[in-house]
């Protein structure tokens, strides 16, 4: 399981970064930055919690490696490679609704609303351009 976010306006910003100013790509990067620290702290507000071992990891990229920026700082990925890395399988199984303390699927709401402020972020960002 990986939440990976992908929105027409970050298709945008990678598509002109090349012919626009480093510091369009840059304002671009830090909207993908704040965007994803927000949605990793609300993941970790709705996950179950037990002994919080799964919390405490979510979008930890020092310790765990659940955290991979790419493209220049335009594409972040939370939970890369959950399937493959037994450690945890325990959040997979949460995201799939193993706890009765949040709803199957709650990553992927998460990931959802992350596309979309991040989407009317990058799109403010593509209007000033314009």
């Amino acid at each position: 399981m990986s939440v990976t976010t992908e929105t027409r306006g970050l298709e945008a910003v990678q598509a002109w970064a090349s012919d626009l100013p480093q510091a369009f790509t840059k304002a671009a990067a830090g909207k993908v930055l704040d965007v994803s620290q927000q949605t990793a702290s609300n993941v970790e507000m709705v996950m179950p919690v037990d002994t919080g071992w799964a919390s405490r990891r979510w979008g930890n990229p020092a310790e765990y490696g659940l955290w991979e920026v790419s493209d220049d700082g335009l594409m972040i990925e939370q939970g890369s490679d959950l399937s493959v890395i037994n450690m945890f399988e325990y959040i997979k199984k949460l995201n799939e609704g193993s706890s009765m303390q949040a709803p199957a699927g709650f990553i992927d709401v998460e990931a959802d609303k992350a596309g979309d402020r991040l989407e009317g972020q990058l799109n403010e960002i593509a209007d000033m351009v314009e």
